[in-house]
């Protein structure tokens, strides 16, 4: 609800939550708090995370157990915030966007890496994985749900919680592990349609529609020659 790419709200994200049988979640949105804390404001069994994902000159970090906004854009400004929180450092699906040039400070500064991400490909979140095993970096899931269907794709499996200070234990000793099902194409181009009506370029719908369906219509066909 709070990102620009997403119409979610906190009350449906607990209740999707509860239905899914989930025990916790992180809240991420970009740039912000605010969904996090409005989520942890609802009365529930669910143990929610205050997150952000913020976006910096070398790509995304997530931070959780927040408890105030990130105000910094650069990379080491945006560390220092999170840990000034006692928060915990998450790099998200770290390959997105092929990405290989990973600062050996920065390494040392994360706590954790995004090892499945379920709006991104397979090669690619087992390239993280590996990646996170190379640095010796526990890993997570992300379902990166920008819509209520995807809430609980991905999953980071760890012994029964109780409290957030259980999950930050479980995510700094690695003592977890992941799961998840991809999530269907059709939500990252619903993503782009959602981005342009929030920002009020209604112009650019119908050329983003034309371009997902294009996309989609490649995706089927080249999923359909691997099959043969």
């Amino acid at each position: 609800m709070y990102s620009f790419d997403s119409f979610v709200s906190p009350e449906k994200i607990i209740k999707t939550a509860q239905k899914k049988n989930l025990d916790g979640v992180a809240i991420t949105d970009h740039g912000t708090i605010r969904g996090g804390l409005n989520a942890k404001k609802i009365k529930s069994d669910i143990v929610t995370i205050i997150g952000s994902e913020v976006k910096t000159e070398i790509g995304d970090l997530i931070g959780l157990f927040l408890n105030e906004e990130i105000k910094s854009c650069g990379i080491w400004d945006v560390i220092e915030e999170i840990r000034d929180q006692d928060g915990i450092i998450v790099i998200p699906h770290p390959f997105r966007s092929n990405r290989t040039d990973f600062d050996h400070e920065l390494i040392r500064k994360i706590d954790a890496i995004e090892g499945y991400n379920a709006r991104t490909e397979l090669k690619k979140n087992i390239q993280a994985q590996d990646f996170a095993k190379l640095h010796d970096l526990p890993v997570t899931a992300g379902s990166d749900a920008h819509f209520s269907r995807e809430i609980g794709l991905a999953r980071t499996i760890m012994d029964p919680i109780s409290s957030e200070e259980d999950i930050r234990k479980s995510i700094t000793s690695g003592n977890m592990h992941i799961e998840g099902t991809p999530a269907p194409l059709y939500f990252r181009g619903a993503s782009r349609l959602v981005t342009d009506f929030k920002a009020g370029e209604w112009y650019r719908l119908p050329y983003t529609f034309y371009k997902i369906s294009l996309k989609g219509a490649k995706s089927f066909s080249s999923r359909y020659k691997r099959r043969q």
